[in-house]
């Protein structure tokens, strides 16, 4: 594989040499930031440069190029892979109730017996998690890889972004085939439980209505003395553990991300089953860089000095809220780490997915997550 990352727009904004000799069907290329009005802007700027390649990638307010990139940029990073195969495949999504019945679609688009690996970016505002793993793993060959990222809303658009443009309300995928491609992650959380452990006793998908008999809303109210709009924003601090008996105490973590017109629920990032014992989060700033370096660390070991490639970064939302001023740190920590012929790129997340059919596999909500794509 040879890798180039590059920007469009913003301070940075560089050029990528000999672009012709870059593009192919052996080609691709990720992209995360500003996609820019349509017609026009940064996305289609890319379009033009690769009309041959596959694109796909996802918005956010932050994005990452080898470190922290100026917000309005779009950053971008082209793979040329030289044994390998890709193909292209999308699904919309309109309701939740659809996240089963698209993890089928996607899957019977992409499947094939050399299929290593699937790469997604998903509009997550009405993804259920679970439910598109689950049609994905009755489509694909066990032990397929997926991972990816859920979009966040930049300039008041939360798309995903492919070879036909920035779509909301869709899941876009990458599938990548042969026996030389491989692609693996490594997660940090960072977060500390804190508080007596309470009971969902009311809830529906993402959907929570009641802790422990009483209104979730009131809950969070007497731990953030808020409500509202402002309760929402305080609440991505402060995120919800779900415990998982069958793994050795593991926690799940779901954070906040929306309210019900009747100021009753809560939406999180991820289902949280009726019946679950939970815990809130807390974290220090220090703890998340510590993480996001660790995580980088177990990434390298398995990396091969000379090998070119690159690692695909997903921060969260909440974490940049916790980190303020300090929020570069944590992308800059795990820069630091990974051996510097990995190219670097992401950006601030909504949730990470990373998976294997067969095996375990879950969203990763409020983590930092790092994902290899190699060939060799």
């Amino acid at each position: 594989m040879i890798a180039a990352v590059f920007e469009l727009g913003g301070p940075g904004a560089s050029a990528l040499p000999s672009v012709p000799w870059f593009d192919g069907e052996s080609t691709l290329v990720l992209a995360f930031g500003a996609p820019g009005p349509s017609p026009g802007g940064h996305l289609h700027e890319l379009r033009t440069m690769f009309p041959r390649a596959a694109i796909l990638g996802a918005s956010t307010p932050h994005p990452y190029l080898d470190g922290p990139c100026a917000e309005g940029a779009l950053a971008c990073a082209a793979l040329r892979f030289e044994q390998s195969r890709l193909r292209r495949a999308s699904v919309q999504l309109l309701r939740a109730e659809q996240s089963h019945q698209a993890g089928i679609e996607l899957g019977s688009q992409l499947d094939h017996p050399e299929l290593q690996a699937v790469l997604l970016c998903a509009d997550g505002s009405v993804l259920r998690s679970t439910s598109l793993l689950r049609g994905l793993g009755s489509s694909l060959p066990p032990g397929t890889v997926v991972a990816g990222g859920l979009a966040l809303e930049q300039g008041g658009l939360s798309a995903v972004l492919d070879n036909d443009g920035a779509h909301g309300h869709c899941i876009v995928a990458v599938g990548l085939y042969g026996e030389r491609v491989h692609v693996r992650g490594a997660v940090s959380k960072g977060w500390q439980r804190f508080g007596p452990r309470r009971r969902v006793t009311r809830a529906s998908g993402p959907w929570v209505y009641e802790l422990d008999d009483r209104p979730v809303v009131r809950v969070y109210e007497e731990y953030l003395g808020r409500g509202g709009a402002a309760l929402l924003e305080a609440a991505l601090r402060m995120p919800l553990g779900l415990h998982d008996p069958s793994r050795d105490g593991a926690v799940a973590v779901r954070s906040v991300v929306g309210m019900d017109e009747h100021g009753i629920a809560l939406s999180f990032s991820g289902e949280v089953p009726q019946g679950a014992e939970v815990q809130f989060l807390r974290a220090r700033k220090q703890a998340l860089i510590d993480g996001a370096a660790r995580a980088a660390e177990r990434l390298s070991r398995g990396m091969r000095g000379e090998q070119s490639g690159c690692v695909l970064a997903f921060g969260q939302r909440g974490r940049h809220l916790v980190m303020g001023l300090r929020a570069p740190e944590e992308v800059e920590a795990a820069r630091a780490v990974l051996p510097q012929t990995m190219s670097l790129i992401g950006g601030v997340s909504a949730g990470a997915l990373l998976a294997r059919v067969g095996g375990e596999g879950e969203l990763y909500g409020e983590s930092f997550t790092l994902l290899e794509i190699a060939e060799g």
